[in-house]
């Protein structure tokens, strides 16, 4: 073989061993240089209920409340300018509950600004823990569909008696837009008290009174 033809060989070889031509690969951004920042994504907010307006459904759910003989005071008093109806009543007492559905008759048959129905709870009696008479109450008054105000009473019952000056319930106690207490019906003579025969004529008295001029 000459040499003209080695060289040719050689020149061959070495223009065949040249790398293919790669595509660059994308080059690190370095702690010096800024990312250009893509384009930025934005999500519409959905808006979530919140407790600020509360609605019908809530106001129409049997709720129980517990709270000393003052507080209940003050509750009365935010209603100055309506006739306040309060019950006293207990579970364990008969003619507390043969009477409770007419508390309730009662509460529907003027509107909420005129008339005011509480029904105020004596079953704690001290000898247990507050957080066991809740239930039996509770569900006495979802079972009658109690959709007034409702307390049980954090004080023991002979408390509450000393406080309101009451013997023993039942006691229907009725305030005027004044805010005084009108009348206390109660057993202390002995005869027993109706919501028909004895409440709810007092109470026509008084809206006819106070709101039919």
């Amino acid at each position: 073989m000459t040499n003209h033809s080695i060289l040719t060989l050689a020149l061959a070889s070495l223009i065949g061993c040249q790398p293919q031509a790669t595509t660059p690969k994308p080059t690190a951004v370095t702690a010096n240089q800024t990312a250009t920042p893509s384009e930025p994504t934005t999500t519409e907010a959905t808006p979530t209920e919140t407790s600020i307006t509360t609605t019908s459904a809530e106001v129409s759910e049997v709720a129980l409340r517990v709270s000393t003989f003052d507080e209940l005071q003050a509750t009365i008093a935010k209603h100055r300018g309506k006739i306040v109806v309060c019950d006293f009543w207990s579970t364990s007492c008969e003619p507390c509950v043969r009477e409770f559905p007419q508390l309730l008759k009662l509460s529907q048959k003027y509107p909420s600004d005129q008339v005011v129905c509480i029904s105020a709870s004596l079953d704690f009696d001290g000898l247990s823990p507050l957080e066991t008479y809740k239930a039996p109450v509770l569900e006495f008054l979802k079972e009658k569909q109690a959709k007034i105000d409702n307390v049980l009473f954090s004080e023991e019952d002979t408390v509450i008696n000393e406080k309101a000056k009451i013997a023993s319930i039942p006691v229907v106690m009725i305030y005027g837009p004044d805010g005084s207490r009108l009348k206390t019906f109660d057993e202390s003579s002995g005869k027993e008290f109706t919501y028909e025969a004895d409440i709810n004529p007092f109470v026509a008295n008084l809206v006819q009174t106070h709101f039919k001029k």
